[in-house]
């Protein structure tokens, strides 16, 4: 795993960052409407959760093509959020097409609790790879194309940062309980079931826009 120079982190998978304590939750981040819903009710509201949040690690994949107003309002609502309650906010990309379990091709952005910036430009665009193989990403179904560029990423990250202890993996539509990611194929590991997040909390999607704006937005 390396580290674009110009951002002065320190890569996770050095030995500086191997005796770091190990978060037992953690948030994959994906900037969209969902996932900071249930970003700022964790933060803002203490009973929405059963752990604290110096417990808590977010981490974010970029795909280098996010849109600038995404990386805008983020910057402006969010990051102060995670400034404020000292939450580990952890930013990845990959710099090349392929990724490695032992975190080959992944760029470090920033590994924080005072995070002020949003690295959306990233290292290698999603958009790159689409277009140099010819092809355009997928709106639906498994969206395959964004494996390389979240999951081969967010894997060996979450591996490293938990040191393979049992942990709590949330995204936005799931929630699992099992084991730090690891060199198995995604196939063959067997997580826990657990509740979606979203249907603990009491909205439904097309409320979400209001619930943020009238409760958690400035």
């Amino acid at each position: 795993m390396s580290t674009q120079a110009h951002h002065e982190q320190a890569s996770l998978f050095s030995d500086d960052t191997s005796t770091r304590r190990h978060p037992r939750h953690v948030l994959s981040y994906g900037l969209g409407l969902d996932s900071t819903a249930v970003l700022l009710r964790w933060l803002t509201d203490p009973s929405s959760r059963d752990f604290d949040l110096s417990d808590l690690v977010v981490i974010t994949a970029m795909t280098g093509d996010e849109f600038s107003a995404t990386g805008a309002d983020v910057e402006r609502y969010v990051l102060p959020e995670l400034r404020r309650h000292r939450v580990r906010f952890v930013q990845v990309g990959r710099h090349q097409l392929l990724t490695t379990a032992a975190g080959e091709g992944i760029t470090t952005f920033s590994d924080t609790t005072e995070p002020d910036r949003l690295f959306v430009e990233g290292a290698y665009a999603l958009s790159t790879e689409m277009l140099t193989a010819g092809t355009l990403p997928q709106r639906g179904g498994a969206r395959k194309c964004s494996a390389r560029a979240k999951g081969a990423v967010l894997d060996p990250v979450i591996a490293r940062l938990t040191g393979g202890s049992p942990i709590s993996i949330t995204s936005a539509s799931r929630s699992t309980r099992r084991a730090a990611p690891s060199a198995t194929p995604p196939t063959t590991q067997q997580p826990e079931p657990a509740a979606t997040p979203l249907c603990k909390l009491p909205w439904v999607r097309r409320a979400l826009r209001w619930t943020l704006s009238r409760h958690y937005l400035p």
